[in-house]
């Protein structure tokens, strides 16, 4: 049942107005319960389900003794540098005097009278940050830090310095057990198993934070966000509205989809086009078959592959390969493993692929929100929008 007014929103792939996010207040409410009770979040789930847009609203609707705090590490490539904006948002947030003494703490400076020279360095940016924590938590505030896409974040740290990157969640660790009135929040659309091949030592380092995954919206969720869609173009709609139910069917409930969707419905509107239930599978199919480039950034779904998976990226192509080809895009593990052997590409580059290196794979892929198992040994695609554009972005007919 949903409970959320229905109200134009306009079709928006940027930064969002919070209050234009949909069906998130359950995933919001028990966000809220795990931080009140003392525990630090992780968001996971695929790209493009709306991970950074609920984290934003949660933000925006945070109120005191909390004070929010919402950080895109995506573009920091050093600890330094994640120091430096903590810094700086935590100093913003103190009140007008305590704000002063922490700008004239924090400055180098030289004072001379009667030939006596006084000096002050500034300490460490860590140093500083635990410092002002502590201040902060001393007046009764409660902080909670937002990092969107902190897995990102590390794994470009180790890339290029492995123990940079353990340093890091290591680090931020610390700061939570540290300091009690300090909560984080994580999100990121890559799993922290991407930051090293030791993945004992990251889990060591995150096995505090309680695990969340953030999925497609419900039915009748993605059914009231098509017509709110569909209302903030100009288009009126129904409590029984075919378009709307259409849109949600289209775009398995991922609201970046829908929102790609609609937008490309409302040029149809200008152009005195017919905005009906075929139109809406109409344009599901040239963004799938991206006849016109690629719009729902499908391809991405390959690429990340060839990032993430290394040696094994011809494997984990192949096993999607083999779901993308059936109809319902699922099979049983042995029928996958006997139709990998039949690759005479992937035999070559990888021969005598066995049960447990399969096995190890598809764990990945399911970390990954590629696979997942529906019943037994069954495994399918996370979604209808995957196997169709795999099949177009790979070729497979």
């Amino acid at each position: 049942m949903v409970e959320e007014p229905l109200r134009p929103i306009p079709v928006n792939l940027g930064d969002p107005d919070p209050q234009h996010v949909v069906g998130r207040r359950d995933l919001l409410q028990l966000v809220r319960h795990h931080l009140d009770n003392g525990t630090s979040v992780l968001l996971t789930g695929g790209r493009r389900q709306g991970k950074s847009w609920a984290v934003k609203a949660l933000v925006s609707t945070t109120t005191a003794p909390w004070v929010p705090i919402y950080i895109d590490v995506e573009g920091l490539r050093s600890m330094d540098d994640l120091l430096r904006v903590f810094v700086e948002r935590l100093t913003a947030a103190l009140p007008v005097s305590a704000k002063l003494v922490e700008t004239i703490r924090s400055t180098a400076w030289e004072a001379s009278a009667r030939h006596v020279t006084v000096t002050h360095e500034p300490a460490s940016a860590a140093a500083r940050l635990r410092r002002l924590v502590a201040l902060l938590g001393d007046q009764g505030t409660n902080l909670l830090i937002v990092l969107d896409e902190l897995p990102t974040m590390a794994r470009a740290l180790a890339k290029s310095d492995g123990a940079a990157a353990l340093d890091l969640l290591r680090t931020l660790r610390a700061l939570r057990h540290e300091q009690g009135s300090i909560r984080f929040v994580f999100a990121g659309s890559i799993g922290f198993h991407h930051v090293r091949h030791n993945e004992s030592e990251v889990a060591a380092a995150l096995n505090d934070l309680e695990s969340i995954r953030v999925g497609p919206l419900s039915h009748s969720y993605a059914v009231h966000l098509a017509r709110c869609l569909l209302l903030g173009i100009g288009v009126e709609t129904s409590a029984d509205d075919a378009v709307a139910t259409a849109i949600a069917a289209a775009t398995d409930g991922v609201p970046f989809y829908a929102h790609k969707l609609v937008g490309a419905l409302d040029q149809r509107r200008e152009a005195r086009l017919a905005i009906d239930a075929p139109a809406v599978w109409g344009v599901r199919e040239a963004a799938i078959s991206q006849v016109s480039g690629d719009p729902w950034e499908l391809g991405h779904y390959e690429s990340r592959i060839d990032e993430y998976y290394g040696a094994e990226a011809g494997l984990a192509k192949a096993v999607v390969d083999v779901l993308a080809r059936e109809r319902e895009g699922a099979l049983d593990f042995a029928t996958v493993l006997d139709r990998i052997r039949l690759d005479e590409e992937l035999e070559r580059a990888m021969p005598h692929v066995g049960r447990h290196q399969l096995a190890s794979v598809v764990r990945r892929l399911g970390r990954d929100d590629y696979v997942e198992r529906s019943s037994g040994d069954t495994v399918s695609l996370v979604s209808a929008v995957l196997r169709d554009g795999w099949r177009a972005v790979r070729f497979l007919g």
